[in-house]
């Protein structure tokens, strides 16, 4: 328990009660030692953090080798609400190297909005070493403030990185004939 000692207050029992209102709220996250590790990655260089810009989340899980079959889950905050979660893959086809290697990856591509993005990775599986696990990691990232020339809602960089005019409006338009 925590204690907080208040001048003027002799007893224990006063003191403690008398400090409650006086604590923020906390939270209080405690680990056991195991052989299973995550280490979490915002893959993404820091230049390239811009508007529209896909971030790169890649995690990788660990014992005495690789760990493989595990469910991995990166839940993302963006800055003005709202959570999008996105699953991390270990198939070879998401960033994440080769199928099977414990590396698991994938984009998260809702990047327009300014500001900070808060990124909370879960991961649980079984390890032949230690059985069942889950493990957790909290990270975050940053997104300056777009700027649009054209006015058309689509940030310059997004436009420059995925081949459009940032200085022609063509939000109405169809470049990859996809009917969208």
């Amino acid at each position: 328990f925590l204690q907080t000692v208040i001048p003027g207050l002799a007893e224990e029992e006063n003191a403690t009660s008398q400090t409650a209102e006086f604590l923020p709220p906390y939270l209080i996250q405690t680990a056991l030692k195991s052989e299973v590790t995550m280490d979490v990655y915002l893959a993404t260089p820091v230049e390239e953090r811009k508007a529209g810009r896909p971030m790169e989340i890649v995690a990788s899980l660990t014992d005495t080798g690789p760990l493989t079959g595990a469910n991995v889950v990166a839940s993302v905050e963006r800055p003005t609400g709202g959570t999008v979660n996105v699953t991390l893959y270990d198939d070879g086809n998401h960033g994440d190297g080769a199928a099977g290697d414990g590396l698991y990856a994938n984009r998260f591509y809702q990047t327009g909005q300014h500001g900070s993005y808060n990124v909370t990775v879960n991961a649980s599986g079984s390890s032949p070493l230690s059985g069942p696990f889950t493990r957790q990691a909290l990270l975050s990232f940053h997104i300056d403030s777009p700027q649009d020339t054209d006015g058309d809602g689509l940030p310059d960089d997004w436009e420059i990185f995925f081949g459009t005019d940032p200085n022609v409006n063509d939000v109405l338009l169809d470049p990859d004939n996809d009917g969208s």
